[in-house]
């Protein structure tokens, strides 16, 4: 492994220790540039993160629009970031437990060859299960049944009870 190489590899090794292994988890190594190209790996947990925001404004735009020589830029991850990245909340982390952290929450770091500076770059917006309040309840007696048992009928979606409703609980109606 040559010296120009072993920062970026370092600093993935290290982030993925810190996150645990889980499967979850996206290393995504490439080539910045079209000529005087460097290395460069994104880093982000799968299904925390928009896909679209990644290919549309990450790779897409570092892989196949810079057409300059990268190499002898002296800060080029401040250079790439104000240039290349199309994401409104971008900014450059130094401590790498803050970017385990916000990798954790969905954000996506970018690494460059021989820097050791961080690009977090905010991709969140995957998949969430949506929260929603339970459905309503009806409490009616059960027709044909003593009036001692008493029904709870659940409805989806806000909707008022009627026959239709999908799951029905009979619980036993206590009278003094």
């Amino acid at each position: 492994m040559d010296d120009s190489n072993g920062s970026i590899n370092y600093n993935i090794n290290n982030i993925s220790k810190q996150l645990g292994g889980q499967n979850e988890v996206i290393i995504r190594n490439f080539i910045i540039g079209k000529k005087g190209c460097i290395e460069a790996t994104i880093i982000y947990i799968n299904g925390l993160v928009n896909k679209d925001i990644i290919d549309r404004d990450i790779l897409n735009p570092l892989m196949l629009h810079v057409d300059e020589d990268l190499i002898n830029f002296e800060n080029v991850e401040n250079y790439i970031y104000k240039k290349y990245i199309a994401v409104s909340n971008t900014y450059i982390e130094t401590d790498i437990n803050k970017v385990v952290d916000s990798i954790k929450r969905g954000k996506t770091v970018l690494l460059i060859q021989d820097s050791c500076n961080f690009i977090l770059i905010d991709t969140t917006g995957g998949v969430y299960r949506a929260v929603t309040e339970p459905g309503c309840f009806c409490l009616s007696p059960r027709k044909g049944s003593p009036k001692s048992t008493l029904i709870i009928y659940f409805a989806p979606n806000r909707r008022l009870c009627s026959n239709g409703a999908e799951t029905a609980i009979e619980l036993p109606f206590l009278t003094k």
